[in-house]
């Protein structure tokens, strides 16, 4: 028996038979030799294979890439949570509390954050209003305390200058908030300098973030 693979799916397979037989199987008288029969059989074979989608496997380099673009949003994500938290208290105190403490909750929130230009620690008119904001949430909201943190850009100055710049600018706004009458006891401060970076985007991080200190 021979047999030709013509690809994976397709097969041909030839099987010669040779049988020998006596004078008078048929029936028939025969002075002649043993008869000699010959036959050739041919078959074709087909296989059927059912496929799996295949998996696509990511490279190093693809892997590499999402953890790096993952670390670099977990501050944003952590910063945006801890302002949806403070949302949430409010949003709490609305729905859960009797009419008259409903009547002492503003729509006044606290700002997520106050931004500087490039190498500078004066707050800029256009963040003047979220001063207020904080006053207004401040006096509204009398056994609240604030945390405010400065921060420079990593791309500009240079650790050390940046240190002293996040200070500055964390000193100005708190000393903007005494100006409106704020306690200073109420404001817990700190600086990072360009140690830490809490927004992907370089320019972002000329700023001091304000939350609610628990």
């Amino acid at each position: 028996r021979t047999n030709f693979n013509l690809n994976p799916n397709w097969s041909i397979y030839l099987e010669p038979q040779i049988s020998v037989a006596n004078l008078n199987f048929d029936s028939y008288k025969r002075i002649s030799i043993d008869n000699v029969l010959a036959n050739l059989n041919l078959s074709v074979q087909y296989r059927f294979s059912i496929g799996f989608p295949k998996i696509k496997k990511h490279t190093s380099k693809e892997v590499d890439y999402l953890n790096k673009t993952v670390n670099e949003n977990r501050s944003l994500i952590e910063i945006l949570e801890k302002q949806q938290n403070l949302l949430d208290k409010l949003d709490t105190l609305q729905k859960c509390c009797d009419e008259k403490v409903v009547t002492k909750v503003t729509k006044t929130s606290l700002p997520g954050y106050i931004r500087f230009a490039l190498n500078s620690y004066t707050i800029e008119q256009s963040e003047q209003h979220k001063l207020i904001n904080i006053v207004d949430y401040l006096k509204n909201t009398p056994d609240v305390n604030i945390l405010l943190v400065g921060y420079a850009d990593r791309k500009t100055g240079n650790p050390k200058y940046n240190w002293e710049l996040s200070y500055k600018r964390v000193n100005a706004v708190i000393t903007e908030l005494e100006r409106f009458g704020i306690d200073s006891s109420r404001l817990i401060i700190g600086w990072k300098g360009d140690k830490e970076q809490p927004f992907t985007p370089n320019e972002w991080n000329r700023v001091v973030i304000i939350l609610e200190s628990n």
